[in-house]
């Protein structure tokens, strides 16, 4: 029977620790999200975010006289929420060594950590949020340059009627990589991932000539160049669809801006300890709390980075 001391509370909660610590290689099984997730450090509570629209480009000099960029930038707020869970444990409990469950919680919670930024990426992707130019991020009506709005022409990253076919698949990585940038230039992108439910996972395999990989159930190599990215979150069983697939890509920089959607950590995720409580202080406790908690956001990228296809 543990006592009621500090050093067993320390003791408890150091298994605690190391629970939450072993849980990682579980996490790395389930999480997918790294080709399509962008992760940042946030700064503040309120965020503003800012985007290159333009791409970098080389020309003909005339007359050896140099040439400079027009670049244009669109910025997008963000807030900053409080994330989180806790745990009680009741003195009683402690005592009579009746917290076995305490272990697994802690299990639980460090793969909940590692996947935050994969769902609530794959819970804007359902609720398809609002993204930088003031429309939905999956839209027929994208304007090219935000600055001027659609009279500058506008771009469509939706494709409808298109089930998942060799053909519809051809026309989405088609329709990614024409998308231009406001100085009419190509972006050069190149589809790399091709996400769908579990239920599309057979015809994605075919489609693709895909073969598994590092026994990982859900990031799959290809033949065809883009990796089959196997997301249950996006199911019908989940609030999605079983229809629905999305073909990506993203850009190149060190920002953690390129990817189509953002994940901004404004406060690195920590397990509450008790070390430092003194006995008496302890003693007058008839619980003991844990808590894991960190401060993040989730925002839409550059929409141009993904094509959504429904049946």
């Amino acid at each position: 029977m543990p006592a009621f001391t500090v050093q067993h509370v320390l003791t408890t909660e150091d298994r605690l620790s190391k629970e939450m610590d072993n849980s990682l290689e579980e996490a790395a099984r389930q999480a997918y999200f790294e080709d399509f997730v962008g992760e940042r450090q946030g700064e503040g509570r309120k965020d503003r975010l800012e985007w290159l629209l333009t791409t970098a480009g080389i020309e003909k000099l005339d007359k050896g006289s140099m040439a400079f960029e027009n670049l244009a930038t669109q910025s997008h707020e963000i807030t900053h929420e409080d994330f989180g869970k806790g745990l009680k444990i009741s003195r009683n409990q402690f005592e009579d060594d009746e917290f076995g469950f305490a272990a697994d919680w802690s299990a639980h919670q460090g793969v909940n950590v590692v996947l935050l930024p994969q769902v609530l990426a794959t819970n804007a992707i359902k609720a398809n949020i609002t993204g930088y130019d003031g429309l939905s991020f999956y839209n027929a009506a994208h304007p090219i340059n935000p600055m001027i709005g659609a009279s500058g022409g506008t771009y469509s990253n939706v494709l409808t009627g298109s089930a998942l076919t060799v053909d519809n698949f051809a026309l989405a990585c088609a329709r990614l990589e024409s998308f231009v940038a406001p100085n009419g230039k190509t972006r050069g992108l190149k589809a790399k991932y091709l996400r769908v439910p579990p239920a599309l996972k057979k015809i994605a395999l075919e489609i693709t000539q895909a073969k598994q990989i590092n026994a990982t159930e859900n990031v799959i190599a290809t033949n065809y160049g883009v990796k089959v990215i196997i997301a249950p979150e996006l199911s019908a069983a989940s609030g999605g669809s079983d229809t629905t697939w999305y073909v990506g890509t993203d850009m190149p920089g060190s920002t953690g801006m390129g990817k189509a959607w953002i994940y901004s950590l404004r406060r690195a995720f920590e397990f509450t300890s008790y070390d430092g409580v003194k006995q008496v202080e302890l003693s007058r406790l008839n619980e003991l709390e844990w808590h894991v908690r960190g401060r993040a956001a989730l925002a839409a990228g550059h929409p141009f980075l993904e094509v959504r296809c429904t049946a």
